[in-house]
């Protein structure tokens, strides 16, 4: 299936702004060299508004797009919570690459709990170890890796209501009710 040639429908994700096209036989991407979300059967995500691609990287649209499809989740609300843990990736605040966050205990784009980073036990809490996914199959969990981290993400929400209780998921990921509320500001 070449998605160049494909001809589009009435359905565009992304607002025109970029982002997937569903066509005839697939999908049509905006953005060259990123893999179309969950492939030509996959579903038809929520569409994202031109402020959030202008504000979310397009490798980690991509991820959280893929990571909803993969897992029969809400890309946007992965998105949120990429957004408020770390900016897509963007921080510069410890343990986003490397080590660990200001508490000690969590670590990568997506702020995993995580029982040892370098062969220390730093927290008590490991949903990294329940919940990490090897999502680029290189044979590795990395927890700072998004290709990981996100599908991660998407996998411990899901085993904890979403998208059906987005409050019960998002309140496992950080308990806190204005955790909460920031997530789906930005979802």
């Amino acid at each position: 299936f070449d998605m160049r040639a494909a001809p589009v429908s009435s359905i565009v994700c992304g607002g025109g702004h970029g982002g997937w096209e569903v066509a005839a036989g697939g999908w049509r991407g905006a953005w060259p060299g990123v893999s179309p979300p969950g492939g030509a059967g996959g579903r038809v995500p929520a569409a994202a508004s031109g402020a959030a691609l202008a504000d979310i990287p397009p490798t980690y649209y991509a991820l959280y797009v893929q990571a909803g499809d993969d897992f029969d989740t809400d890309w946007f609300v992965l998105a949120g919570i990429g957004k408020v843990e770390t900016n897509h990736g963007r921080s510069k605040l410890p343990g986003v690459r490397s080590g660990v966050n200001e508490y000690g205990c969590c670590a990568g784009p997506m702020q995993f709990a995580v029982s040892q980073v370098a062969g220390w036990r730093i927290c008590v809490g490991d949903t990294w170890g329940a919940y990490g996914v090897d999502g680029n199959n290189d044979g590795r969990r990395n927890v700072y890796d998004p290709h990981d981290a996100i599908p991660g993400a998407a996998s411990y929400t899901k085993a904890n209501g979403a998208p059906d209780d987005w409050r019960s998921a998002l309140w496992r990921y950080n308990q806190s009710s204005a955790y909460y509320t920031e997530v789906m500001h930005w979802a």
